[in-house]
């Protein structure tokens, strides 16, 4: 994929943006075929001493070319992507098996401030209030054993950055403002690296 990155640091940064773009089409000589896309985004906003506003998000499509998507090439909404929600927690899901099935489409988006504890500069701790919106879905269901909704979901939370010694790590708070009955839950989420 392509990335366009005018960030100031790729693990804690204060200021700049970031564009990319990912595609792939698979199905030459393969069983699998598909067409799929995805853009994101990101831009950091210093706008006080240590005080830092971020904007992320990203959307994208995938087609299946004559056939239907396999499972594990779709798109996954929760955890990382849309805090306050389990990894797959949001999105189609068999009604019987409670499966997450994928979507075909997302997008998802954050702001976020972070902001310093008042701590010594050199521990690297800071706090941060966010909140998360997406969805995702599939293109056209047409199975009534699948629980499937295009609606908006949207979470609120806190939680306190690390830049450890081995790179950031995260640990959020994150609470479902808007969700669906069938949507899983997490309220905790501990992160390694910087989130798209």
């Amino acid at each position: 994929g392509e990335v366009y990155d005018k960030r100031d640091s790729k693990t804690m940064p204060t200021e700049g943006y970031l564009l990319g773009m990912t595609n792939s089409l698979a199905g030459i000589g393969g069983t699998k075929r598909y067409f799929r896309n995805k853009l994101y985004a990101q831009k950091y906003i210093p706008i006080y001493d240590q005080v830092i506003l971020s904007f992320s998000g990203g959307i994208g499509h995938i087609l299946g070319i004559g056939e239907d998507v396999n499972l594990h090439d779709r798109f996954t909404l929760g955890g990382d992507n849309l805090r306050g929600f389990a990894t797959s927690g949001v999105g189609p899901r068999d009604s019987a098996t409670k499966d997450a099935l994928g979507g075909e489409w997302i997008y998802h988006a954050t702001s976020q401030v972070k902001f310093p504890l008042g701590l010594p500069e050199e521990l690297g701790l800071s706090g941060k209030l966010f909140t998360d919106l997406g969805s995702t879905g599939q293109l056209s269901t047409g199975s009534t054993s699948v629980n499937d909704t295009s609606s908006l979901r949207l979470s609120v939370g806190t939680g306190i950055d690390w830049g450890s010694p081995f790179g950031p790590i995260g640990i959020d708070f994150g609470f479902p403002v808007i969700k669906e009955s069938f949507d899983q839950e997490e309220t905790v989420r501990v992160n390694f690296g910087t989130r798209f």
